[in-house]
Order: C-alpha cells, then structure tokens, then sequence
C-alpha cells in the first residue's frame, strides 16, 4: 500500500502537479467558510489484517477469541463499514495465492452476511509477469477455486501498476470473463493524474483517465490510494484528496453501478512516504466533503471512504472518523 517515487526528479515533477491542483482545487474549499455536509451512508471500507482471514491472533500467536471478534463487530458496525478487505496473499510469482480463506473467514462472513468480506489480496507486480496468459491462468484458477469455497469477489492490491499497464487490463478483463458479473471485482488504484493526464515518468505513479475507464468497465469497484504523498502542506494535502475524489466520482458515474471508495489514512508507521500530521482523517475528510459538496447529481456514485488501517487506527483516530467523517450522529463504541 505505498506508493514510492522511484526517483527524485519524477517525485518532483510529481509535487509540482499536486501544487498546480491545490491552486485550482482548493478555491473550491474557500467558497465559504461553513464547513462542508456530510456524505456518509454506512458503505464505508476498511482494510484489516491476517487474523480475520485465518483466526489467529497474529500478535499472541493464540486463536481469536468470541471477545475479540464481537468487539470487531462492533466496531465495523458503529463506523457504518459496508466493504471489509481482510489481509490475504501475497500472490507468488507461480500465480499461487501464498494464504488463502479458510474456516474462520468464512464463519465471519456467514455469520455477519449484510457485510462484503473480501479476500485482500497484495501483490509486487516486479516479481509477477502479468503479461503472461499462462500467469494469468494460474492466478485466477486459484480464484475461481476460492469462488467455488463461498468467497463472493476480491480486493486486488497489485502494486506498482503504471498507467496503461496492458498486463493488468488483461487481468482483470480476463478475471471478469472466468468469474462471470456475480463475481465482486475491487481494486486499490494509484492516484490520478491533474485532471487525469499522465504522461512521461509520472505514468509510474499516476493513472490516466482513460486508463481508470478502462479498469472501471472491468471492476465493481475503485478504491484510491489516497495517502503516501509525501506533501507536508494541509492545504495541499487536502486539496489533492479533493481533486480525486472529483476526479473518481465523474468516471465512476459513466459506469451506472460502479462503486468509488477514497482511501484515507490512519498510520504513523511510513515517515519517508506520509507525515501523519498533514496526512489524517480529518484533512482527508475535508477533501472528500468539499468534492461531494460540488459534486451536484454525481455525489450519488459515491460510495464512501475506506480507512487504512484496522490495526494502526487508534481511539483518537476513530473519533476522528466519527467527527469530521460520518458527523456527530455516530455512536462511540459501546453505545446503545
């Protein structure tokens, strides 16, 4: 889930975009000084780690307890999350799914069906040929092998994909057509380009908007990285989260049905990627407010924001999520 410059040059070509957005961008914040509503419907996502795939404690080494897994509940459900991508993988340059659902995985989603528990499933696409057919055959024979277990869709987390990357298309094409429509196809992008162009060396870290189109006739669902920018400004940071969002939910609604998630972070743990005092729920939300606010008629292909992650975010972070995210009707946890 981090997005790193491969040089230094293109990271700065890449801020110099990120600066343009902000001055057109963020006038849009300034239009007044109320803050923005709020948009939230309880179809929020969350990514979360191995133990809710295997049922095994990954801190203690123990199985995860009835306490344990009640509280879980309680949490997705007080913070109106919709889509659960739970820590699989990582795939293996053969095309093998190296951990898989098993027992307790789908005992959860059995036992909490309203919710979408999806496999996540990460991979390091410079150790995977993805324009190899037969790669690709591999891989979704694990899938379909995993379909026929009870898993209803995927997260696909294959990173770094760059714009127009043929290999991906044909994968995800070629997952659609073996899976069929009732499979659910989600996948974490990389952030669009200034009004989705990219070209040069910024096609390593930002996608065109012919490209998302592209993988958006293929997916349910988009799910943008939005964090791991290295910005230091708020203004700035919260400026860029305002022009994809805009950016996702105009393509998204060329797609009737087509579900767009912002991710946001709730982490400290990748300095040289993210300063969490400029990178947080609250700038992220703000952005994501003011897009929807502007959004007039499109504001309905939205779906919601996905929280990156269960295991970073804190009870400070999670109230912020409640504040300047879902608004004041959301209920603390443990609350009737």
């Amino acid at each position: 889930m981090v997005l790193q410059p491969r040089s230094g040059r293109t990271f700065l070509k890449m801020l110099v975009m990120l600066f343009a957005a902000s001055t057109v961008s963020f006038a849009a914040l300034q239009t007044d000084s109320t803050d923005p509503p709020y948009f939230d419907t309880g179809t929020n996502g969350l990514w979360v780690g191995y133990q809710w795939l295997t049922g095994i404690n990954v801190r203690t080494g123990q199985p995860v307890s009835e306490h344990e897994t009640e509280q879980f509940l309680a949490l997705i459900e007080n913070q109106g999350i919709r889509y659960v991508f739970v820590r699989a993988g990582p795939v293996l340059p053969s095309g093998e799914i190296s951990q898989r659902p098993g027992v307790f995985f789908h005992q959860l989603q059995q036992r909490d069906p309203h919710r979408m528990y999806l496999p996540w499933v990460t991979g390091d696409s410079e150790q995977l040929d993805l324009s190899s057919p037969a790669w690709r055959k591999a891989f979704i024979d694990q899938l379909e092998q995993m379909r026929h277990q009870g898993v209803r869709g995927i997260h696909l987390n294959i990173e770094p994909v760059s714009d127009s990357e043929p290999g991906y298309l044909d994968l995800l094409h070629e997952i659609r057509s073996a899976l069929g429509p009732s499979f659910f196809i989600s996948h974490a992008t990389r952030p669009a380009g200034l009004w989705g162009v990219s070209f040069g060396d910024l096609k390593q870290h930002l996608w065109s908007g012919e490209f998302y189109r592209s993988t958006m006739t293929q997916t349910n669902q988009t799910v943008v990285m939005a964090y791991n920018t290295r910005l230091k400004q708020e203004m700035v940071y919260t400026a860029f989260v305002e022009h994809q969002t805009r950016l996702l939910v105009d393509w998204g609604c060329g797609l009737p049905g087509h579900h767009v998630l912002v991710g946001i972070p709730a982490y400290e743990h990748a300095p040289r990627y993210s300063d969490p005092g400029t990178e947080n729920i609250r700038n992220a939300s703000r952005g994501i407010r003011s897009a929807l606010n502007n959004a007039g008629d499109n504001v309905k292909c939205f779906d919601g924001v996905s929280v990156y992650a269960h295991w970073t975010t804190d009870p400070d972070e999670w109230a912020d999520f409640r504040s300047y995210w879902i608004g004041s009707h959301a209920p603390q946890l443990g609350e009737t």
